[in-house]
């Protein structure tokens, strides 16, 4: 495959991680604001976080939606694609240690909206997702999405298949 084939690809596979992800977040995002006092609550549940509950309820929509719009900012989109896969990481340490350290009996769900998925299912998801992100991240500095001067889809150095 020549060059120029494999750079679209990698832009096609970038932008289509990266729409995917927006909505991800955004309904993540939506769902706990919805419900922020269960949200909240249940975050309170987790050992030691009954204090910082309330701020951390608030701040990870706040992020979420922070994200998707430097998503839109080209500047920032690969950083951007960066910091959802850290994110989603962080949200996976924190399945891990409610799984470690809590009976699985007594684990709150702060699932925002889904259930039926164990928190086992849950950090395997999480994980998955966290390394999607960063391969989308990949094959956007790949396909030089992360410069200011190749903000469009199908720059005009790279002919159409």
């Amino acid at each position: 495959m020549n060059e120029t084939k494999q750079l679209r690809i990698y832009a096609i596979a970038f932008w289509i991680l990266l729409i995917g992800f927006a909505a991800l977040l955004t309904l993540m995002a939506s769902f706990k604001l919805l419900d922020h006092a269960r949200f909240e609550f249940q975050l309170s549940l987790a050992p030691g976080m009954h204090t910082v509950a309330p701020y951390i309820s608030w701040g990870i929509p706040i992020i979420q939606f922070v994200i998707v719009l430097f998503y839109f900012v080209d500047r920032f989109r690969l950083r951007a694609l960066w910091a959802t896969a850290v994110l989603i990481f962080v949200f996976s340490l924190y399945n891990g240690f409610m799984l470690l350290f809590i009976p699985a009996a007594d684990l709150p769900c702060t699932c925002a909206g889904f259930t039926g998925v164990s928190w086992t299912g849950q950090s395997l998801i999480n994980l998955g997702l966290s390394a999607l992100a960063a391969v989308g991240a990949w094959f956007g500095k790949k396909a030089h999405f992360y410069t200011s001067q190749s903000n469009q889809l199908f720059p005009s150095e790279l002919p159409i298949i």
